[in-house]
C-alpha cells in the first residue's frame, strides 16, 4: 500500500522502522508521507527535530515538501470557494435588480371594468365572488343602477356582474359556492380568500396551506400574508429567511406593504441605503408610512430634499 502511495500506510511503516530503532529507514518514511501531506508524519518529523534525532536541514526539506502538497490539495477548494462566492455575488445582483425594479403599477391592479387603477383602501372597490374579476366602486354603483334600483339600501331588481354578466350572489352561501368552483378551478383569489377565512378563525394551519397554494399560483396578497405567518410564528415556526423571502416576492410584486416591511427590516440590520430605497418605491407605490419615514430623513438630512420632492409627486400621482 505504501508503495502504491497510500501515506498512511508510508506512516505506519516509519513508526514500526522506529519502534526497531531504525531512524533512518523511519525518517525516510515519514518525509515521503509528510511529502504526500500526512498530518502525523509532519508532526512526527517535527518532534524528532526538537529531540535533535535530525537536522534542520531535514526537517526544512521535509516540512516544504508537506507545505507543497497541502497547497496543491487546497487549491482546488480555495478556487471552488471562489467561484461559489462568485457566483453567490452575481446571483444576488440580479435579484437586487429585480427587487429593486420599480414596479409599473400597485398589486392590486386594474378594475376589470374601466381599466383605472384601483386604490389601495380595499372599501373604494370589491372581489366580485362569481369571477374573482377587481371592481372599483364607481363601476359596482354604475352596474346595479343599470340592472336594477336602490330603494332603502336595496336592489329591487335582480342586477348582474358587470364584469362576468353572471347574476350577483345574493346571500352568503352564493358567494361561498362560487368561491369554492373558483377554487377547484386553481383560481388564486379564491383559495386566497378561503385562506383569509380560516386566518380570521384562528385556523393558522389552513390558512397557511391555502395561502401557500395560492402564492404557488402567483398571488402577491398569499406572499405577503405568509411573510406575516412566518415573522409571527402562527401556524408555523418563526423564520426570518422565509419572512424576508416572502416579504420580497411581494414586494417585487407591486405590494407597497411588503416593500415598507421589507425596508423596515433592512434598517433593522443598518442598510440604511438598501432601507431607504424600498421606502422610496413603497411611497411612490401610494404607501403614507413610507412617505412619513423619508421625510424624516429628509429632515435628519438623510435623504436629499430634490429626492424627497421626486418621491412625493410620485406619491401624489398614486
Amino acid at each position: 500500500a505504501a508503495i502504491g502511495g497510500n501515506a498512511l500506510a508510508r506512516h505506519n511503516l516509519g513508526c514500526e522502522e522506529g519502534s526497531k530503532g531504525r531512524i533512518e529507514r523511519a525518517m525516510k518514511h515519514f518525509i515521503i508521507a509528510a511529502s504526500h501531506g500526512l498530518d502525523e508524519s509532519i508532526e512526527m518529523l517535527k518532534g524528532w527535530y526538537a529531540d535533535g534525532y535530525i537536522n534542520k536541514e531535514i526537517y526544512d526539506k521535509a516540512r516544504n515538501l508537506y507545505q507543497a502538497a497541502v497547497d496543491v490539495r487546497k487549491s482546488p477548494q480555495r478556487e471552488a470557494a471562489k467561484l461559489a462566492k462568485q457566483n453567490m455575488s452575481d446571483e444576488q445582483k440580479q435579484r437586487d435588480e429585480i427587487l429593486f425594479k420599480q414596479p409599473s403599477s400597485c398589486h392590486v391592479g386594474d378594475c376589470s371594468i374601466c381599466l383605472l387603477p384601483l386604490p389601495l383602501d380595499v372599501t373604494r372597490y370589491e372581489m366580485i365572488a362569481c369571477c374573482g374579476k377587481p371592481v372599483c366602486g364607481g363601476c359596482l354603483y354604475a352596474s346595479v343602477m343599470r340592472d336594477g334600483e336602490v330603494r332603502d339600501g336595496e336592489v329591487a331588481l335582480d342586477p348582474k356582474c358587470p364584469s362576468c354578466e353572471q347574476r350577483f350572489p345574493r346571500s352568503q352561501a352564493d358567494r361561498d359556492l362560487y368561491r369554492m368552483r373558483r377554487a377547484e378551478a386553481n383560481d388564486a383569489a379564491a383559495i386566497l380568500e378561503i385562506g383569509t377565512g380560516c386566518f380570521m378563525k384562528e385556523d393558522y394551519s389552513s390558512a397557511f396551506d391555502y395561502w401557500t397554494k395560492a402564492a404557488k399560483l402567483g398571488d402577491i396578497e398569499a406572499h405577503y400574508n405568509l411573510s406575516s405567518l412566518y415573522y409571527e410564528g402562527k401556524g408555523v415556526e418563526k423564520d426570518e429567511s422565509k419572512f424576508v423571502y416572502h416579504c420580497e416576492e411581494a414586494a417585487i410584486g407591486g405590494h407597497p406593504l411588503a416593500r415598507r416591511n421589507i425596508g423596515a427590516h433592512e434598517n433593522k440590520n443598518q442598510n440604511d441605503e438598501r432601507a431607504y430605497k424600498h421606502f422610496v418605491i413603497a411611497a411612490s407605490l401610494g404607501d403614507d408610512e413610507s412617505l412619513k419615514l423619508l421625510k424624516e430623513g429628509c429632515e435628519s438630512g438623510r435623504v436629499k430634499k430634490k429626492d424627497f420632492a421626486a418621491v412625493v409627486r410620485a406619491h401624489k400621482a398614486a
